[in-house]
């Protein structure tokens, strides 16, 4: 407020209204114990317009403490701005590719930073990014041993079924002997569950 002699004034803040929507996730690729995702995601501006050298800022978090909202206790994975502003009713899509631990792409949220002129906090989730399959279909002869899976990642856990072929169900990748006594062919399913973070 603003004291003016006897009057008070009540001064207009002008701020745009902005939220997020069409969120998409893909893991591109696992490492030892990283995540390589592409995310993409729409910003909309639903108020007055944001323009130059006001900015949007937002922030990637991934939800450690299992609140589902965004909170003090979650853990920022990066920061980003939108620097070209953004028109009343007006929206820009964004595709990135980041960088996280292994499992935090199972509980991100996008969040609008304190800093951004908006009016209101917004912030969405991203969807469960799916992974790769367990392995090719493979032709064996009776006898042959076979290594199933891919590459084992750091803070993840899994499960085969049926397991009783393997030294170990609950490894990345098992190693199993296939035989077969009959002169027919035998076709033999294995599912992998894949625990990471906060979803299978």
């Amino acid at each position: 407020n603003v004291v003016t002699g006897n009057n008070l004034l009540k001064p207009t803040v002008v701020k745009g209204s902005v939220a997020f929507s069409g969120l998409k996730t893909k893991i591109l690729s696992t490492g030892s114990d990283s995540e390589i995702i592409s995310l993409q995601y729409r910003i909309t501006n639903t108020g007055f317009r944001i323009a130059s050298p006001s900015t949007i800022v937002y922030k990637l978090v991934y939800d450690k403490n299992i609140s589902g909202t965004v909170n003090s206790g979650d853990i920022i994975a990066f920061s980003d701005t939108l620097k070209t502003g953004l028109g009343k009713n007006n929206f820009t899509d964004i595709t990135k590719t980041v960088k996280v631990k292994a499992g935090q792409s199972c509980a991100l949220f996008i969040a609008l930073d304190s800093a951004s002129c908006s009016c209101g906090f917004a912030y969405a989730k991203f969807p469960v990014p799916g992974l790769q399959n367990a392995g090719i279909d493979r032709s064996l002869c009776s006898g042959d041993t076979i290594k199933l899976g891919v590459t084992k990642v750091n803070g993840y856990r899994y499960l085969w079924t049926p397991g009783s072929e393997f030294l170990s169900d609950t490894v990345a990748q098992p190693v199993a002997v296939m035989e077969n006594t009959d002169s027919a062919g035998i076709f033999k399913s294995y599912i992998l569950t894949t625990y990471r973070g906060f979803c299978t």
